[in-house]
C-alpha cells in the first residue's frame, strides 16, 4: 500500500502540481516580463531573466539542456 500511495502522490504532483503552478503563475509572469509573448520563442523565461537577446534555441541554457538530454 505504501508504494501505491507514493505512486499516486508522484503522479498527482507531476500531472497537476507543476502544470497548475505554471498556469497560475502565467498571468503574473506575463505582466511582469512583457517579453514573454504568445509565441514559442517568447516562452523562454531564463533568456528574459538573463537578458539573452539572440535566438532562444541557441542560448547557453538551451544548449546545456540538449547536452543533459543527450547524456
Amino acid at each position: 500500500m505504501g508504494a501505491y500511495s507514493a505512486f499516486l502522490v508522484a503522479l498527482f504532483t507531476e500531472m497537476y502540481g507543476v502544470p497548475l503552478t505554471v498556469y497560475l503563475l502565467g498571468s503574473w509572469l506575463g505582466s511582469r516580463f512583457p517579453l514573454l509573448k504568445d509565441i514559442h520563442a517568447g516562452g523562454h523565461l531564463w533568456n528574459d531573466l538573463t537578458g539573452w537577446s539572440g535566438d532562444p534555441h541557441l542560448s547557453p541554457f538551451h544548449l546545456a539542456s540538449y547536452a543533459a538530454i543527450g547524456t
